[in-house]
């Protein structure tokens, strides 16, 4: 570890035995100050690797989302299909009505 250096007025106006104590005190706090860092650092990544469990279930949800979406689309087609072919039967039903009357 590194020894705290202190300026020459400091040590002169606390004396040895007060420059000794003042290196401790902030040795001892800084070796706290950097664990409390790292437990904080090693809190926020664990939280952020939950949030990515979050994200995945979410990517889930949108992946069910958009197959139901792809089932209604399927859906869609099949009643437009029906719709279409209700359509031309009509059509063809109209114009061999209207040969049948003006045709003759």
């Amino acid at each position: 570890m590194k020894s705290t250096v202190f300026g020459v007025d400091l040590r002169a106006r606390l004396g040895e035995d007060g420059s000794r104590d003042l290196a401790d005190f902030v040795e001892h706090y800084g070796e706290k100050w950097r664990a409390d860092v790292i437990t904080t650092c090693t809190d926020r990544f664990e939280g952020k690797l939950h949030g990515y469990a979050k994200q995945d279930d979410v990517r889930e949800g949108f992946t069910r989302i958009v197959n139901q979406i792809a089932d209604l689309r399927v859906e869609i087609l099949r009643w437009s299909f029906a719709f279409w072919l209700g359509q031309v039967a009509v059509i063809v039903a109209l114009m061999a009505f209207m040969v049948r009357i003006f045709g003759s």
